[in-house]
């Protein structure tokens, strides 16, 4: 009969090194090494898995550990502790109450004191809750610690974005990948040209280019598809506008763009843009603001415009309406009106009927208004527009707060450090150092979540200051305007909401918000 093997299962996560871990992988397998040794056990085997969370039970050594289990290669799986198996509480129980006893599998947690020979004692299930509410825990000191990171403007991805790498020497710093940065100018060169995705998509094509993705397959050997490998060039649309669409090309940092429904969950869901991390100027552009927004909002408004449009589809593309968001489309008379309330009637959205004339005049005034403006005294304008935005944005930033409140940051963690130094060495009872640990904790939190608000309002502030200069910079290039042109409109606005008429003293009144490139 062949000799079956003893399974010495180690795992150790990235949540588990931020935190601090003291045992590291090579601990682990030598401590379970000893324990085999002490204990008898021999044809032992090791299944590593380093860099895995415990919540994940599709990891590639353990899913080889049930693969030898079902084939009857394994009659023992040691562990350090019952956390190293994993974090998942449901899925924990399964293993130990129906997945190894209906494969004869001798389990053992040596720092749990579990030995499935001598029954699972009964506060196992509570230790496998609390491993679960610790994974829990950590993923949201992470969390804290990535929004933290993306505030300060590190970056903290994976993968640089396609036309940058990571800095050698600090991998939280971008750094332009002179290889296909030209490939990213392209793209964008080519939509402001009115290219549509599809064209620029065939070019890339037609002129052998791989594709980010065959691309970062063949530099870091990830993401290796045979399909890469059968089609390295077929460049896809979607990958065209998501470029395009990266804010990140302009040289700032873009962060909290999507996030996990659970800690338990893989699956990504697409925040908020209003809750999107932008930190302005983290690293050398590759393009420069005005190409970025022209090239947008060409690209959005060529499913309107598939040729060259006249005087008639002047706005096309721009127009929104102010309670459904939807587009506005031409009515009759080259006047426009809510395609929700044209689809579907007044009780999905009202009306946000215009007509073109006077729209017209309203935004060739409220142009020339900020055109003028800036060729007599740009400083004034600039004054004028951030004025404004403070009148919404009353909180200011004090860098003494940020300071003390850093400081005494610092201190908890010194002060917690101690501590628990103190309660190894049993100079403190367990109480007393939990009751003072969870003080610390609330402080700590009050403490983090007011320095994220004081960086992200003085990271606003900057970049509001910032987009008010490239604002005037873009708009002294005009001379007062006669007429408008749809260069002019791409050039300058970014989008026009339009409101429902109101009825003011018999008179009909209608509003309508300009939203500038680089303004809201």
């Amino acid at each position: 009969m062949k000799l079956k093997h003893t399974a010495l299962l180690s795992r150790l996560s990235k949540e588990d090194e931020l935190i601090g871990e003291s045992e590291s992988i090579q601990t682990q397998k030598a401590m379970l090494e000893e324990y085999a040794r002490l204990h008898g056990f021999i044809n032992i085997v090791h299944y590593t898995d380093d860099g895995y969370s415990g919540t994940n039970f599709d990891r590639p050594e353990f899913q080889r550990l049930v693969s030898d289990i079902k084939s009857n290669l394994i009659d023992t799986v040691i562990v350090k502790d019952l956390s190293r198996l994993g974090r998942d509480y449901l899925k924990t129980g399964y293993y130990l109450e129906e997945f190894f006893p209906t494969h004869n599998v001798r389990f053992i947690a040596i720092n749990d004191d579990i030995d499935s020979n001598k029954g699972i004692p009964e506060l196992t299930p509570f230790k496998n809750i609390m491993n679960e509410w610790y994974a829990k825990d950590i993923s949201k000191k992470i969390r804290s610690a990535y929004k933290t990171k993306a505030l300060k403007g590190e970056f903290t991805a994976a993968y640089a974005p396609y036309g940058y790498k990571k800095n050698p020497n600090d991998k939280h710093h971008l750094i332009i990948d002179e290889e296909v940065a030209p490939i990213v100018i392209k793209i964008f060169d080519m939509a402001t040209k009115e290219y549509s995705a599809y064209q620029i998509a065939r070019y890339l094509k037609d002129n052998k280019i791989l594709k980010p993705r065959v691309y970062m397959n063949q530099k870091y050997q990830r993401y290796k598809n045979e399909m890469y490998d059968k089609y390295p060039y077929d460049w896809h649309q979607a990958t065209i506008k998501r470029i395009i669409e990266n804010y990140e090309y302009c040289g700032h940092l873009v962060s909290n763009v999507n996030s996990k429904q659970s800690f338990k969950s893989k699956k990504l869901i697409r925040n908020d843009k209003n809750n999107w991390i932008i930190v302005k100027n983290t690293h050398e552009a590759i393009i420069d603001e005005e190409t970025y927004q022209k090239a947008n909002n060409l690209i959005k408004t060529r499913k309107i415009i598939m040729k060259k449009t006249g005087e008639r589809n002047l706005f096309s593309g721009l127009l929104r309406c102010k309670d459904c968001g939807k587009a506005l489309s031409v009515y009759k008379n080259h006047d426009f009106c809510c395609s929700t309330y044209r689809s579907k009637g007044k009780s999905y959205c009202p009306s946000h009927y215009i007509r073109y004339d006077n729209l017209y005049k309203a935004i060739l005034a409220d142009i020339n208004y900020h055109i003028d403006k800036a060729n007599i005294d740009n400083n004034k304008l600039a004054l004028e527009l951030y004025n404004e935005y403070q009148l919404e944005n009353n909180e200011k930033v004090s860098i003494n707060e940020i300071n003390k409140l850093e400081k005494r940051k610092e201190e908890i963690r010194l002060i917690l450090k101690k501590m628990y130094e103190d309660y190894v060495l049993q100079k403190v009872s367990e109480m007393m150092y939990n009751d003072n640990e969870l003080d610390y904790e609330k402080e700590l939190k009050i403490i983090n979540d007011r320095l994220d608000s004081l960086y992200e309002t003085k990271s606003k502030e900057k970049d509001k200051k910032s987009s008010i200069g490239r604002f005037i910079s873009l708009i002294s290039k005009y001379q007062h305007l006669e007429v408008l042109t749809k260069e002019v409109l791409n050039d300058l606005i970014q989008n026009i909401y339009v409101y429902q008429y109101e009825m003011i003293d018999k008179k009909r009144i209608q509003r309508i918000e300009i939203n500038y490139n680089f303004l809201d």
